[in-house]
């Protein structure tokens, strides 16, 4: 059985995850149910099944996994409903809003985060502010269970591209979007160049103006983030079945008209192990994980509200899965983030987890088929498609042959199940759940929303320091909201235990960098700056992104948004 903390039933509750009257114990049991049903029209021996759901059941109750929010609050709540996270709602918004808002509805009623191009309009700006007033309108009715979240992005060719970088800054609040701006490499060669840059008007401007005015805005607002989209699409292992135009409202996933994505979440401080990370628990947690985000998939055939998400869902069957706990894993094994070897450990972890998630959906495609998009697929076309990403990685974990192994394999006997196994979204409220940090991100304070320190920090205080010294300790950091206190705090506390705005712009955009490499999709990842930084900090976070290799990039300084989720605690760092 689960046991929730008292901070994880809060969330259920005013998260509406739990139904009207449903308690703890009944929404596991409806999610289980939910989500192993596909299981006997899928032809799984009913001993077998049942072993399978008491396995994963096992790895729920020891906070190893969980699942997406979106998952857990429909499955088995509401027929008809899919378990997907995020969607690129495949509307045209040249259309009159009144003929799209059906759409677009019945994708919210559904629990999903949206992204929407607005590429082929000719003014950006309008048709956002309406699909924001209509957003707000929705949620004012809580007609909802969960909070409307939406992506909007625009090319940076666009001809109104200016308005629309500076649309938040210049005092347009829009409480439903994240706004990101699709970065071209004919942009970057320009801004390189410090030439002229052409939209596709004929509009000629200077690109470092138009780099400058985003660097402004990312600055004054958060908003707008970075997006590549040529990078997802070099990663696109299904070009042929469509282009990707938008992404997830955090930038985790891209997606092409109408596709979507269902996600779970391994807690990797829950792997810990005698300073050391179990890598065979992982691989075990990993293969059960992929079946039933599978079988979450499965179930949401039938539930998506338009024909092109059934369509393009069936021939790519995308699934991501994601971590969360990163930070308090590193506390545990008293490595600093950041640091040379928070990113190996991550490495590891993350590699091994898209490798063996790909041998659980080759797996399950032997009995169950593969994509039906496999056989026009880059795995079944280029006989790389996996080693030529995944084997330069150093990873200790997975070998380079082995990657060549596996895309022999896949490419040969045909047999992959899901076109995307991996993501990292920022898992909010699922690492919640498991009383875990979000993601990939550092603490973004050393005491919880109850006005405890944190639980890992606590027990460390405690072998460290005598009851009365190490008390004291605890409420000077509480106070304080810091561990970087050289009068009270010992050092290795201190080097180890660093808050989002206590780490540098460039260890953020180390662990970033290496997570993005060895996942299918992409990292969701906000570089905290502190409420002193200055714009030339964003420009050189913006441009060490793009040098790096990332495909989405966003930073967000401490202070600058209205209703701002939580206080950066600590000591801030330029």
């Amino acid at each position: 059985m689960v046991e929730y903390s008292p901070a994880a039933l809060h969330v259920l509750r005013t998260g509406n995850i739990l139904a009207v009257d449903e308690r703890p114990h009944e929404f596991v049991d409806r999610v289980l149910d939910a989500v192993f049903a596909p299981e006997h029209e899928l032809g799984t021996p009913l001993a077998e099944v049942t072993r399978l759901r008491e396995q994963f059941a096992g790895h729920m109750a020891g906070k190893l996994v969980t699942l997406g929010t979106p998952l857990l609050t429909n499955a088995g709540r509401v027929d008809g409903r899919a378990l997907s996270s995020c969607v690129a709602v495949p509307v045209d918004l040249r259309a009159p809003l009144t003929a799209v808002t059906p759409v677009i509805e019945s994708y919210y009623e559904q629990n999903m985060g949206s992204g929407f191009d607005l590429d082929p309009v000719e003014d950006p700006m309008a048709v956002l502010v309406a699909l924001d007033e209509h957003a707000e309108r929705l949620a004012a009715a809580e007609l909802y269970e969960r909070y409307i979240g939406n992506m909007a992005n625009l090319s940076i060719d666009h001809p109104r591209v200016h308005e629309f970088v500076t649309f938040k800054a210049s005092g347009h609040p829009l409480s439903h979007f994240n706004l990101s701006v699709n970065v071209s490499q004919r942009f970057m060669d320009a801004l390189a160049a410090d030439d002229a840059f052409v939209l596709r008007d004929g509009t000629r401007l200077r690109a470092w103006e138009l780099w400058d005015a985003i660097v402004e805005a990312a600055w004054r607002c958060g908003d707008p983030g970075l997006l590549f989209l040529e990078r997802y699409d070099a990663d696109n292992p299904t070009p042929l079945t469509g282009r990707y135009v938008t992404t997830a409202p955090c930038a985790e996933v891209a997606l092409a008209p109408g596709e979507s994505c269902v996600f779970g979440y391994v807690n990797l401080a829950a792997l810990a192990r005698d300073q050391a990370v179990d890598h065979e628990l992982l691989r075990e947690v990993v293969a059960a994980l992929t079946r039933v985000l599978d079988n979450a998939l499965q179930v949401s055939l039938a539930g998506y509200p338009t024909i092109t998400s059934r369509s393009v869902m069936a021939a790519k069957r995308k699934i991501g899965i994601g971590v969360c706990g990163y930070a308090d894993l590193l506390v545990r094994l008293r490595v600093p983030y950041g640091s040379a070897r928070a990113a190996e450990i991550l490495e590891d972890i993350l590699t091994l987890i898209t490798y063996e998630s790909k041998v659980a959906s080759a797996r399950l495609a032997a009995d169950r088929g593969s994509f039906t998009a496999f056989p026009a697929s880059r795995y079944a076309s280029d006989a790389t498609f996996l080693s030529a990403k995944y084997g330069r990685i150093r990873s200790s974990t997975v070998a380079p042959d082995a990657w060549e192994r596996l895309d022999a394999t896949i490419r040969e006997r045909g047999e992959l199940r899901n076109a995307s196994t991996t993501a990292l979204p920022p898992s909010g409220r699922s690492a919640l759940l498991l009383d875990a940090s979000t993601s990939i991100e550092p603490w973004f304070g050393v005491v919880n929303f109850d006005g405890a320190v944190k639980a890992d920090l606590a027990n460390w205080i405690h072998r460290l320091y005598p009851g009365d010294t190490a008390e004291a300790t605890l409420a000077a950091i509480s106070r304080q909201g810091t561990c970087q206190l050289p009068d009270r705090v010992a050092a290795e506390v201190r080097e180890v235990v660093r808050c989002a705005a206590e780490v540098s712009p460039l260890a953020h955009l180390r662990i970033v960098a290496v997570a993005s490499r060895c996942v299918d999709e992409a990292a969701s990842k906000t570089i905290n700056l502190p409420a002193a930084a200055r714009p030339g900090v964003v420009r050189d976070v913006f441009l060490s992104a793009w040098q790096s290799g990332l495909k989405a990039i966003s930073v967000y300084r401490d202070g600058t948004a209205g209703q701002q989720p939580e206080v950066l605690g600590g000591a801030r760092v330029a």
